[in-house]
């Protein structure tokens, strides 16, 4: 565990902006950011096991897409509750978890690009809500999906559209997802007309053959929402 000096200007009574490097959080086991605090740049399975700090983190402080699940493992075979944050800014965002990880946060990992926050790339995970051990990260088509017969939610980020398929090589029924800003955060494809697991292929850019377009939703430079709780706080 660590403890960091940080920046920060307040901006609201729950929400803080620091100035801190790309892709990162900040876990605090007191609210309103005090505490033991735990940063992470990568992926942690087990937070208890990892770093001793299972069921500890009250409130963070992100940059970057990063999602924070109640059970292990990201959530195995689509377990658990989840909150996620996205902030494609260039200042940390700072705020106390919902209720439904507040004191229970287990596992925690990132979406979209490794070094990049607005870089483009399409992750498909097994389970709505990112939920799931596997998952599919590309940055470039896809002719052959891995996850073909396993996904329920995707992230998209940067500014490309993509075309998915129900076929392999670019085959089948098409849907172009047109994207809007930097960052379309899809809890479940079904939403969007899209059946689980359905899709073989997927193509970077829309296509002009395309049988649908759907037209995303952008996420707001600064977001944060838990499952199944109509809540979004923003900057």
């Amino acid at each position: 565990m660590s403890i960091i000096k940080i920046f920060c200007v307040i901006l609201a009574f729950q929400h803080v902006s620091c100035l801190l490097a790309p892709r990162q959080v900040v876990l605090y086991d007191r609210t309103n950011y005090g505490g033991m605090s735990l940063t992470l740049t990568d992926y942690s399975f087990n937070l208890g096991t990892q770093y001793n700090y299972n069921d500890r983190a009250q409130s963070v402080c992100a940059i970057g897409i990063w999602i924070f699940y109640d059970d292990t493992s990201f959530g195995r075979g689509g377990s658990g509750r989840v909150q996620y944050v996205s902030n494609t800014g260039s200042q940390q965002y700072c705020f106390n978890l919902g209720d439904s990880v507040r004191g229970k946060l287990t596992s925690v990992r990132y979406g979209g690009h490794v070094t990049g926050l607005v870089e483009s790339t399409f992750t498909l995970f097994e389970y709505t809500w990112f939920k799931g051990v596997a998952e599919e990260k590309f940055t470039a088509s896809k002719p052959s999906l891995s996850l073909s017969s396993r996904h329920q939610s995707i992230i998209i980020t940067g500014t490309s559209s993509w075309t998915v398929y129900e076929g392999l090589n670019y085959t089948g029924a098409s849907k172009c997802l047109s994207v809007s800003g930097n960052t379309n955060i899809i809890t479940d494809i079904s939403s969007i007309q899209i059946r689980h697991s359905s899709l073989r292929s997927v193509r970077k850019g829309c296509t002009a053959d395309a049988d649908v377009i759907i037209h995303l939703p952008s996420s707001p430079n600064v977001a944060s929402n838990f499952e199944n709780v109509a809540s979004n706080s923003t900057l």
